[in-house]
């Protein structure tokens, strides 16, 4: 009885959440397309809508998001997260804050349904707007995340956070200097998963004026909130299954996703499909091809709606 008492608060305190007002922000996004196609021509194959991952930005998924475009005809926004490169800073960093900025995004933009596309965060993300919003989402690409469980990349991803923040890097620095620089630091915080770092930091910037360096993020407010994402698997308990069909797609180097996670997977999204790229985590990046493959086939099987 104490379990049920405990499982039945957790719900109670879940579904406040959910009733809380979040305010969306405006996301910040970059349009790949091959051809004019009206938002409103009911023809149109809904386009990708692209999250990275944390800490990355839209850009990271450029070459993807053109490939997408030239392969698919279809419309490909890649979108940056709140507090994450062009798109506005925030003191509120979360799961369902980012599902918000989403739905507005699509009302924004006139999409009535899309096809979503997220890698770790964006990945959570995408699963969260499908489960919440199925009737938006045509289907699901899920890149190297689980719902389920705390990645080990969680704990440096703390450990970047902390070396960001404390960290003075000089202002003489080339970046590849300061990369090593942090580096460094992060090995104090026993990281043995240097690519994993290496993924992180690729986007570290140096402002022309100034000669700062900085990350294209609100490292402070993302870092205040980074507990939120170790308790995703709380926020799927007052959420039916998502139906519709939904790829994810594992690194078989990465420690982001395990294959004994799909037993539960399969009881949120039953219509599910699990491919793997002898990868890491960034496994768009280290086998483009690959991963463009995978996709694809993807987008041309017709594949039927699961009934509730």
């Amino acid at each position: 009885m104490p379990l049920m008492r405990h499982v039945t608060r957790r719900l109670m305190q879940q579904q406040r959440q959910y009733t809380q007002v979040i305010e969306p922000v405006n996301l910040a996004f970059r349009l790949h397309t091959t051809k004019q196609q009206p938002d409103d021509d009911p023809d149109v194959s809904p386009p990708f809508v692209i999250m990275h991952g944390v800490l990355g930005v839209k850009d990271n998924w450029r070459s993807i998001s053109q490939q997408l475009a030239y392969q698919t005809g279809r419309r490909v926004f890649s979108v940056d997260a709140r507090n994450h490169g062009d798109s506005p800073y925030t003191d509120l960093h979360s799961t369902k804050a980012m599902v918000v900025d989403m739905v507005e995004f699509m009302k924004t933009h006139r999409l009535a349904k899309i096809c979503a596309l997220g890698h770790s965060m964006g990945g959570r993300c995408m699963m969260m707007l499908a489960l919440k919003h199925p009737e938006l989402v045509e289907r699901a690409i899920i890149v190297d995340i689980s719902p389920f469980g705390v990645p080990t990349h969680f704990h440096l991803i703390n450990a970047i956070f902390d070396a960001l923040l404390k960290v003075k890097l000089p202002r003489h620095l080339s970046h590849s200097e300061a990369r090593e620089m942090l580096m460094q630091e992060l090995h104090k915080h026993n990281n043995n998963d240097p690519e994993g770092a290496k993924i992180v930091l690729r986007n570290l910037r140096k402002h022309k004026s100034t000669g700062e360096f900085y990350m294209p993020a609100n490292v402070k407010a993302v870092h205040n909130n980074w507990i939120d994402f170790s308790r995703f698997r709380d926020d799927l308990l007052i959420l039916p299954p998502y139906t519709g069909p939904i790829l994810f797609i594992a690194g078989k180097k990465s420690k982001f996703f395990k294959k004994s996670n799909m037993k539960d997977i399969q009881k949120w999204f039953p219509n599910t499909q699990l491919e793997w790229l002898n990868a890491n985590h960034a496994l768009h990046h280290e086998d483009p091809k690959g991963f463009l493959e995978l996709v694809l086939h993807f987008m041309d099987k017709k594949q039927p709606q699961l009934n509730n």
